[in-house]
């Protein structure tokens, strides 16, 4: 009697297992090749500045710009658009080319800031800020 229980519960732990590592593997192989490495990550931060007429040293003279509209442009086409958090922070997943980001924020309508070209090559990260000018002088 002993012997069977102790069987069957080989079995189980075998099929528990088995289950196990299946699940794993499935798991671990939907990311090789797919859309995660097949991509690449633009983040960075949106600010305005200055905020103060007068700069001083190991005191911030910008600040983080919420809700600013971050696009990425392939050619003359807008293939992503996001918006900065409440600490002007945004991220963009693209898939590997080259592409134009701008930002722009409604605050800040005569700010022009310059347009970045990035190179997105899957599986790397970029970083790309950009200063909205406030006007302050």
């Amino acid at each position: 009697m002993e012997a069977q229980r102790q069987s069957r519960m080989r079995r189980c732990v075998g099929w528990l297992s088995l289950v196990t590592v299946m699940g794993v593997v499935m798991a671990c192989g939907s990311q090789v090749g797919g859309e995660a490495s097949a991509t690449a990550l633009i983040s960075g931060t949106v600010s305005a500045g200055p905020i103060s007429p007068v700069s001083r040293i190991g005191h911030p003279n910008t600040r983080p710009v919420p809700a600013a509209r971050v696009e990425a442009l392939h050619g003359n086409e807008v293939v992503a658009v996001v918006h900065t958090d409440d600490s002007g922070r945004y991220r963009l997943t693209l898939r590997p080319g080259t592409y134009v980001i701008l930002a722009n924020s409604g605050r800040y309508p005569f700010a022009k800031p310059e347009p970045r070209t990035v190179i997105a090559s899957a599986g790397h990260r970029q970083s790309v800020d950009f200063v909205l000018d406030t006007g302050m002088r």
